[in-house]
């Protein structure tokens, strides 16, 4: 009986001795990325020429922001497969080119950006093929001069777009094309856009927009403006023509008044020009009877049967 409360009493005594042994033991933190530095989950990396090796313990931050980067060629490479958990990447003046594998393995990331790299002037498609979860593009300051067309082919989800302070003077038709019921803010302001199409922009779900610092021509094929809520342009300012220079872009087409525009010219033009065709048609053909009716013999041509033979000739009428 004392044998076995003294087994039992033993094993309590191990067990208790296991805890507090156990919990003096330090748990294993998360170490810094060579040549970044670290705060809470995000690696911040200044001046590297490669993306940093992630270990064990530094594979967990969620976050990487890369500046004043050194890359070979002036390019983006790839990122490594390492880095495929991570859900936020920024680069601060990093390259004058994506790669078009850059984000390949970035299966999971939901906010990138690329800004203040005064040599890119051009974004292809490719780098955003694999990046389905995106929800924030920030290509900011940059020198972009064009999008690409099909941005949103494989970004349905996108949300946020900030493509201000660029070289931009138009957006392609089917750049927002497949994500534009989940579009609500676009930062694009200064920039050189002078005319939007309507088709462009989903103005049904926008909630936020800056277009201002742009030269913005007031002319009638920005007349769609009038049926967007003007919150939107708030800010915009005309550039031209003259008579408007300085006018908010709203106020400025709900003065014009351009009627049915296009259609009302290509409707006055056509319909005197095809008259005119009918007119000279008329009188041509009129022309043309009168003449052959001058020309046909006074005589009136005649025929009589007479059992099996035709007998024909002319008989002189009486005038």
């Amino acid at each position: 009986m004392f044998c076995i409360m003294d087994y039992r009493r033993d094993i309590c005594t191990f067990a208790f001795m296991l805890i507090v042994h156990l919990s003096n033991i330090p748990v294993a933190r998360l170490s810094c990325p060579t040549d970044c530095n670290c705060q809470d989950q995000t690696a911040i990396c200044n001046g590297v020429s490669s993306f940093p090796n992630l270990t064990f313990t530094s594979s967990n931050f969620s976050a990487f922001e890369f500046s004043n980067c050194h890359f070979a060629n002036g390019i983006l490479p790839m990122l490594p497969r390492s880095y495929m958990h991570i859900a936020t990447l920024s680069f601060t003046n990093c390259s004058k080119a994506v790669a078009p594998d850059a984000f390949a393995f970035l299966v999971n990331l939901q906010s990138l950006t690329i800004t203040k790299s005064h040599s890119l002037k051009f974004m292809s498609p490719m780098p955003f093929s694999t990046l389905k979860l995106l929800q924030v593009l920030d290509l900011s300051d940059n020198e972009l001069t064009t999008l690409p067309a099909d941005l949103c082919d494989n970004t349905p989800l996108l949300r946020i777009v900030n493509i201000s302070h660029n070289q931009l003077n138009k957006i392609p038709l089917t750049t927002f094309r497949n994500c534009l019921k989940s579009l609500e803010q676009i930062e694009m302001q200064n920039n050189n856009f002078s005319t939007l199409s309507y088709e462009t922009l989903p103005w049904v779900y926008l909630y936020s927009l800056n277009m201002s610092s742009n030269p913005w021509n007031c002319d009638c094929a920005m007349q769609w403006v009038k049926d967007v809520p003007k919150v939107l342009f708030n800010g915009s300012r005309c550039s031209s023509p003259e008579g408007y220079f300085g006018k908010e872009l709203f106020d400025a087409e709900n003065e014009m008044h351009c009627g049915l525009g296009n259609k009302a010219i290509a409707l006055g033009i056509g319909i005197p020009v095809l008259i005119v065709c009918v007119l000279a048609l008329g009188y041509c053909l009129y022309k043309i009877i009168h003449r052959n009716h001058k020309s046909m013999p006074s005589s009136v041509k005649y025929s009589s049967v007479y059992g099996d033979t035709v007998e024909s000739g002319y008989k002189r009428s009486n005038v």
